[in-house]
């Protein structure tokens, strides 16, 4: 890693920037494997100004920006506890989102991101992170295993009207 990596997290002010960074690294990691009118459907949905707000305004999600070399190279977001749709346990935090940025990858990025959560999370008592990530998503899936994830099950994702399989890892902290 050669250049300054910083994390901060969102406020509802940068609810234009961060719509901006969803849709790009969104487009650019599964565009090209995905059908356009349910790409285009799901992007709709999920990443729209009113949908990503709400997001935002829910207290148990947080987001954060990925800087490098103080330009926004990325972002993720977090459920806590209770707020999660897959398990109902408290102790545990989804780590719904992580991109980023095509021309910030290699860099560390991931890893910065992942080692910020940890500390942050075991700091605040979880217990565990778990994720879905798509099963044709080779890459974020060797990226997660080598980081300690475990590969627990799956549940389906819909991308659009396209029912799509995520497996589910987790992490124990």
């Amino acid at each position: 890693m050669n250049g300054t990596i910083a994390i901060r997290k969102l406020t509802t002010f940068d609810i234009d920037l961060l719509v901006t960074i969803s849709v790009s690294t969104f487009v650019d990691a599964f565009a090209h494997q995905n059908d356009p009118k349910d790409f285009n459907l799901y992007i709709h949905q999920s990443f729209s100004k009113n949908q990503l707000l709400s997001e935002l305004n829910d207290p148990g999600a947080e987001f954060y920006f990925l800087y490098y070399e103080n330009k926004i190279a990325g972002y993720f977001k977090i459920n806590l506890g209770i707020n999660e749709h897959h398990w109902k346990e408290t102790s545990m935090v989804e780590l719904q989102r992580l991109y980023i940025g095509k021309d910030y990858q290699g860099r560390q990025m991931g890893q910065f991101a992942i080692d910020f959560l940890i500390k942050r999370l075991k700091e605040r008592n979880y217990q565990c992170i778990w994720l879905g990530v798509w099963e044709h998503n080779l890459g974020a899936i060797k990226f997660y295993t080598r980081l300690g994830f475990v590969k627990t099950g799956s549940h389906d994702f819909m991308m659009g009207n396209d029912p799509q399989t995520d497996y589910i890892m987790k992490l124990s902290l």
